[in-house]
């Protein structure tokens, strides 16, 4: 429910920011930077939300979903037909999407990072194997994340030889299927379970 939510979300905030993001993008990186900081200080402070904005509002931010939706749009944005009105609107935006989801991205593993490692370095509290595997997979992803994400300002692509950057760029879809797996390694054992969603802290 919440990723059909992220998506959503993600389609609507294009339709209805698509002018101003490509205006002045700069705003939207400060905002998803002081979002990032405020949803870091909530979890390192201990505090949770309950009912419908804590079941499925907040973790759009809390869990990434939200960047996760941007990500996928940037993913799918080349594969419309040519000339489409969803490759048109897509396309230009792909490089501040990806840098707004990257930034959101960052934000999450800041905010799980201390309980992550806390439960990695006591041996009491040994993480689930499953807990573990995801962790492996999003340092993974954030290994391929950075250099993407600095990348995809304009800046410094403009700086970087044409072949390189499309070369790198390709790293990318090794990230879209870490981002698969680790969801799914997160998931799929409380959905056996009879869980509806996972309320792991990773």
């Amino acid at each position: 429910m919440v990723f059909a939510i992220s998506i959503l979300t993600a389609i609507l905030f294009v339709l209805i920011l698509k002018k101003p993001l490509k205006k002045n993008p700069v705003v939207f990186y400060l905002g998803s930077v002081g979002l990032s900081l405020a949803v870091a200080v909530l979890k390192w402070i201990g505090i949770s939300f309950s009912g419908f904005f804590g079941e499925y509002i907040y973790p759009l931010f809390d869990r990434a979903a939200f960047g996760t939706g941007l990500f996928v749009l940037v993913m799918y944005a080349a594969t419309f037909k040519n000339g489409s009105k969803a490759m048109k609107l897509l396309m230009p935006l792909r490089g501040e999407l990806s840098i707004i989801a990257s930034i959101l991205t960052l934000g999450h593993n800041f905010a799980y990072s201390k309980s992550y490692l806390t439960k990695v370095s006591t041996p009491k509290a040994a993480l689930p194997t499953n807990q573990l595997i995801a962790g492996i997979f999003s340092y993974t992803m954030l290994l391929i994340m950075i250099p993407l994400f600095i990348t995809s300002f304009k800046k410094i692509r403009r700086k970087m030889d044409p072949k390189k950057w499309k070369k790198l760029q390709r790293l990318a879809y090794i990230f879209y299927v870490l981002i698969y797996a680790h969801v799914m390694t997160l998931n799929i054992p409380m959905a056996l379970r009879g869980i509806e969603r996972s309320k792991v802290n990773i």
